[in-house]
């Protein structure tokens, strides 16, 4: 950018065209041509010269109110401020708002630079503080807001990743966000840009985090299943308890669903299709202990064409939710926590309010401003006790309200009773909830990054269950116990399923649709 350029005080008054520049390092210099007042010369021209130049200087680079610019530069320039207060010069400082213009950056190298430079020593300052920057390895850059970091309780963090929102000119490859919770509400607090992510590196980033509080130990840590994070978040928080969303589980779930629905032609619209696979996102609300059962029910269940339409999604549930990652990690039953959906909604909350060609320069004022929202709410809540900031309060995926009381009605309902008839009305249930929160993942689109990878807890020696030896076994007589206890590893499974394999009729009886299963229109609102 060029220096300021600066026009006589009196060009409007008396007509002057005197113009000039005032470099940065100090020196002003006459335009060519405009280098001549047509009037006597302004006794403190030279000091307002420089006043006006420091305005000029402090609005192009900042993204702080005027009022609050101009509060700092006044003090600076006393003499010329009791001259021009803000009101005198809040026309001039808009219009330098509206000519900003911020250089290009071409890599997380040029901005680290850029921030260097003395012009830009308060553009990571927002109205009630500021944010620092840091460069991990090359390969991210996290903001955060120290003050508000130690402000917060960080007993539970939530760390969510998107690609919604993605400063190209950083070559970014997914934002992760790190919220936690405050007064019914969740407050954002470190904000990443990941160019490079490995495991080594987002261990570094994790282990970064780590050092920005004195005592950072969180009790509780929901994530998204992201395999990386995961192994950094256990690596690093060695107390905490580290859980998955459900929300997070439905968008894997749904993406892989979509992906071989595209290739199969499956008609994902179709009602019974839909509530088939909700049933089987749904099998996650389930006690540990009651998926694979449950799991086996829902198998048995369907017929010869439904059989080929979920083949490849039940073979990629077994394989990779039952198998590498294990129904106690993944059961979300009476998990009220994982059932939040304001890190998904923070997201989109920034991608509304950021540019479509978003740039880092755009995200940095996104991030200021989220920082200074916080401060902003935590103060009113230290004052009255009070938060009125309705887009972060705690909204449940199925309620968008705190507590979803149809979910823990359903919970309640099988706290001590195990009977498989109270299990499928459950799922029937349970799906129906589902049902609205997958329909609009489809119509918004499943934002996962390329670099996500579902998280691995274990290696199976072989798969827990063989659905294609199952299938078989639904079609043979009776006598099928030495076959069968090869197939399903666990007592309680393969007793359950000899039952259902004795009694053929209970099978065909597990109707998608049920009594007082609330409807696909009564769940809209679930999830918006």
């Amino acid at each position: 950018m060029g220096s300021p350029r600066l026009i006589c005080s009196r060009a409007q008054s008396d007509g002057c065209g005197a113009q000039g520049n005032w470099s940065i390092d100090g020196r002003f210099s006459f335009v060519e041509d405009k280098d001549e007042h047509c009037h006597e010369k302004e006794p403190n021209g030279k000091r307002d010269a420089k006043f006006f130049a420091a305005l000029y200087t402090a609005t192009q680079h900042q993204f702080r109110h005027l009022r609050t610019i101009y509060g700092e530069v006044a003090l600076l320039h006393q003499d010329s401020a009791k001259d021009y207060p803000f009101d005198s010069v809040k026309a001039n400082m808009e219009y330098y708002q509206k000519s900003k213009k911020l250089p290009t950056i071409n890599s997380q190298k040029d901005f680290q630079q850029m921030l260097t430079n003395a012009k830009y020593a308060d553009i990571c300052k927002h109205n009630r503080g500021k944010i620092n920057t840091d460069f991990v390895a090359k390969s991210s850059i996290i903001y955060r807001d120290n003050n508000l970091i130690n402000a917060l309780d960080t007993n539970t963090l939530f760390v969510e990743s998107s690609i919604i929102v993605l400063p190209k000119d950083l070559k970014a490859v997914q934002i992760t966000c790190v919220g936690t919770h405050y007064m019914d509400h969740i407050f954002p607090m470190i904000w990443n840009v990941i160019s490079t992510k490995s495991t080594d590196s987002t261990k570094s980033l994790v282990q970064k985090w780590k050092s920005f509080k004195y005592v950072f130990e969180p009790l509780q840590i929901y994530y998204d299943f992201d395999n990386d994070y995961y192994q950094s978040l256990k690596d690093v928080f060695l107390e905490a308890d580290i859980k998955g969303s459900y929300l997070s589980h439905c968008k894997a779930s749904t993406s892989i669903m979509t992906d071989e629905a595209i290739q199969s032609e499956i008609n994902l619209e179709d009602d019974v299709t839909r509530k088939i696979f909700a049933k089987i996102v749904a099998l996650s609300l389930l006690p540990a202990e009651q998926i694979s059962s449950a799991f086996i029910r829902i198998a048995l269940s369907l017929d010869n064409q439904q059989r080929e339409t979920f083949k490849d999604l039940m073979n990629y549930y077994i394989e990779n939710w039952m198998g590498k990652i294990g129904t106690d990690k993944y059961s979300f039953y009476k998990d009220r926590g994982s059932l939040y959906k304001n890190m998904d909604l923070i997201f989109k909350n920034l991608y509304n309010l950021a540019p479509k060609n978003c740039t880092s320069w755009d995200f940095l004022e996104r991030v200021l401003a989220s920082c200074e929202q916080c401060h902003l709410h935590r103060k009113n809540y230290v004052k009255n006790k009070k938060i009125n900031w309705s887009s972060n309060k705690i909204k449940n995926l199925f309620s968008s309200k705190k507590n979803c009381s149809e979910i823990e009605i359903l919970w309640d309902s099988i706290k001590e009773d195990t009977e498989p008839n109270k299990i499928d009305d459950f799922l029937r249930k349970a799906a129906a909830l589902t049902v609205p929160v997958i329909r609009n993942l489809k119509f918004a689109g499943i934002h996962l990054s390329s670099k996500f990878e579902l998280v691995k807890l274990v290696e199976p020696t072989q798969p827990v269950i063989n659905l294609e030896e199952l299938f078989r076994l639904r079609e043979l007589p009776r006598n099928v116990e030495d076959l069968f206890e090869d197939q399903v590893h666990g007592n309680d499974v393969y007793e359950e399923n000899l039952r259902l394999i004795d009694n053929p009729d209970e099978v065909h009886e597990m109707n998608l649709d049920g009594p007082n299963n609330p409807s696909d229109s009564e769940s809209e609102e679930a999830y918006m």
